[in-house]
C-alpha cells in the first residue's frame, strides 16, 4: 500500500459517518512500526486513538521480546506528546508493559481481555488504567476470577469517566 492511499483512508471527513481511524499494529508485528515509525509519527495527529499494542511474551511471542520493547517504547513516546486514547494488548508481559507505561507516565489506557494475575491487575488498577469486558471473559473460571476482583476495585467506579474520556478522544 502507497503512503498516499494509507493517508487518504485516515483522511476521511469525520461528520459523515461514525468510524474512527485507529492505528494499530498487532505486537508480534511490532517491527512493522519501528519500519514505518516515520509515517506511524505522520499519521498519529489523524487518529483517534491507538490500539492492539502492547507486548506478548507468551509462546509466539519470545523471539521478538527486545523488538516489541524497542516498538513499544516508540509507540508510548509517540503517545507520550499527543495524548491519544490507548487499548493495551498484552499476554505474560504485565509487569514490564506497567514499567513501561510508568515510564512514560501513561494513565488512562484500556487493557483489552486481560488474563495476568492478581497482583498484575491491582497493579493496574491502581494506576488508573482500565479494562475492556467481552462476554467470553465470563466463560472460564480465570475469566471470572479477574473479572470478580475488577468489580471489587475503584476502577470499576469509573466507567462514565474513561467513557466521557474515549468520546473526546473520538472528536464527538
Amino acid at each position: 500500500m502507497q503512503r498516499d492511499t494509507i493517508s487518504e483512508m485516515v483522511s476521511f471527513p469525520r461528520h459523515n459517518c461514525r468510524m474512527y481511524a485507529c492505528l494499530s499494529v498487532f505486537t508480534l508485528c511490532s517491527l512493522l512500526i519501528l519500519m514505518l515509525s516515520r509515517l506511524f509519527s505522520e499519521l498519529l495527529p489523524k487518529t483517534s486513538y491507538v490500539g492492539e499494542i502492547g507486548l506478548d511474551f507468551g509462546k509466539e511471542g519470545l523471539a521478538t521480546r527486545e523488538v516489541q520493547i524497542n516498538s513499544f517504547r516508540f509507540v508510548l513516546k509517540e503517545v507520550q506528546r499527543t495524548g491519544k486514547v490507548l487499548s493495551i494488548h498484552l499476554r505474560k508481559a504485565e509487569h514490564k508493559t506497567m514499567d513501561l507505561l510508568d515510564e512514560y507516565s501513561v494513565r488512562g489506557a484500556t487493557f483489552h481481555w486481560f488474563t495476568g494475575n492478581s497482583s498484575a491487575l491491582t497493579r493496574v488498577v491502581e494506576s488508573g488504567h482500565y479494562l475492556s469486558v467481552n462476554p467470553a471473559m465470563f466463560q472460564s473460571n480465570r475469566g471470572r476470577s479477574i473479572l470478580s476482583q475488577f468489580l471489587r476495585s475503584e476502577c470499576f467506579s469509573r466507567p462514565m469517566v474513561r467513557t466521557a474520556k474515549l468520546l473526546r478522544g473520538l472528536g464527538t
